[in-house]
């Protein structure tokens, strides 16, 4: 075919026209989208059910696009969760240094600690919307994850609130072992990973009284609860093994 035919003259003029670059927005866009899609899905499914090719199906991209914006499958999912976690964490280590200085040199109010560790969770998820729903799920399944390289990428992140956690708990209870601290705390994450406002089943068997759904009433019961538990640690520790009583054996 000639080059001056009109249809190779388009091929020609087009081969020498400049590209266009994607805008900095199409390109936010872009990025926004992958990470929603990789999020719910991850939520739904975990992290190791979850491909990549299902997630360029549920954002409507290409995998050129994921491998542009995130290097791995491990990078979306650590982008995914610093998003979401780093303004609750910072928050949390705002609230917690707060709650200590608060208290001075004396020992600080438990209650005070507590609070400022949940509440930013709770508040994050305000509202109990669709996106909200899939926080929570997202960060209930990213912290039962066994892969290493996503407990990893936990404990970089958690790591720094769990050890100013302990020193502002130790401060409000300054007769309690580090065991107790340690299953106290524990049991505090489980708690606090249970409040999901797709567990419908709490309104019905409480006759309405009760709704998951409810952050604000889940925050007012919820820190009454963990500070009694952890003060229960304290003020009656469990017998260990070690130091149960062994029956008196019989006299002969």
């Amino acid at each position: 075919m000639d080059a001056r035919t009109p249809t190779a003259a388009r091929r020609l003029a087009d081969i020498r026209r400049p590209k266009k670059r994607p805008t900095r927005a199409n390109g936010d866009a872009t990025r926004n989208k992958i990470l929603d899609a990789a999020e719910r899905l991850f939520a739904e499914h975990g992290y190791t059910a979850v491909s990549m090719r299902s997630i360029t199906a549920e954002a409507g991209v290409n995998v050129a696009a994921i491998h542009f914006h995130f290097a791995s499958k491990e990078a979306l999912f650590e982008a995914i969760f610093n998003r979401r976690v780093q303004p609750i964490n910072a928050a949390r280590l705002a609230g917690l240094r707060g709650a200590q200085q608060d208290g001075g040199h004396q020992v600080v109010e438990l209650a005070n600690v507590l609070q400022a560790f949940v509440a930013p969770h709770l508040e994050a998820a305000k509202g109990f919307d669709a996106g909200s729903i899939v926080l929570l799920q997202f960060m209930t399944r990213a912290a039962a994850e066994p892969d290493k390289s996503i407990q990893a990428v936990l404990r970089k992140e958690f790591d720094p609130v769990w050890v100013e956690l302990t020193a502002a708990v130790r401060r409000a209870l300054p007769d309690a072992s580090d065991e107790a601290i340690g299953w106290g705390l524990f049991f505090t994450l489980g708690a606090l990973y249970f409040i999901n406002p797709s567990r419908g089943w709490l309104a019905n068997l409480t006759r309405n009284k009760c709704n998951a759904a409810d952050t604000e009433a889940a925050m007012r019961y919820l820190v009454p609860f963990l500070t009694a538990g952890l003060q229960g640690l304290t003020k009656h520790p469990p017998v260990t093994k070690s130091k149960q009583l062994r029956p008196k054996r019989a006299r002969k």
